[in-house]
C-alpha cells in the first residue's frame, strides 16, 4: 500500500509538469527546443519499453509485483538525483 501511495506521488503525471520546468529553466536559451525533445524522447522511451519490460518479468517470475516494484525503485532513484541536481543548480545560482 505504501508503494501504492509513493508511485501515485512521484508517477510520470505528478512530475512531468515539474520537470518540463526545470528542463527549461536550466536548458541553453539557444537549443531549448531541442533539450525539451530529448527530455520527450527520454520520457517517450520509458513508455514504450515498459510494457514489454514489465511482460517479461512477468512471464519469467509468475508475477506482475516484481514489475511494479521496479517501477517505483526507479522513479525513487529518478526523484532522488532531480533532488541532488536541482539542489546542485541552487548552490551555483548562490554562488553567482
Amino acid at each position: 500500500m505504501v508503494a501504492l501511495i509513493v508511485y501515485g506521488l512521484t508517477g510520470k503525471l505528478a512530475l512531468d509538469p515539474i520537470l518540463v520546468a526545470f528542463v527549461t529553466k536550466n536548458a541553453p536559451k539557444s537549443s531549448l527546443s531541442t533539450t525539451l525533445s530529448a527530455y520527450n524522447f527520454i520520457g517517450m522511451s520509458g513508455a514504450i519499453l515498459a510494457p514489454y519490460i514489465t511482460g517479461w518479468i512477468a512471464d519469467t517470475t509468475g508475477s506482475m509485483k516484481v514489475g511494479f516494484y521496479l517501477a517505483s525503485v526507479l522513479l525513487t532513484i529518478g526523484m532522488i538525483i532531480f533532488v541532488l541536481v536541482a539542489k546542485d543548480n541552487d548552490q551555483i545560482e548562490e554562488a553567482k
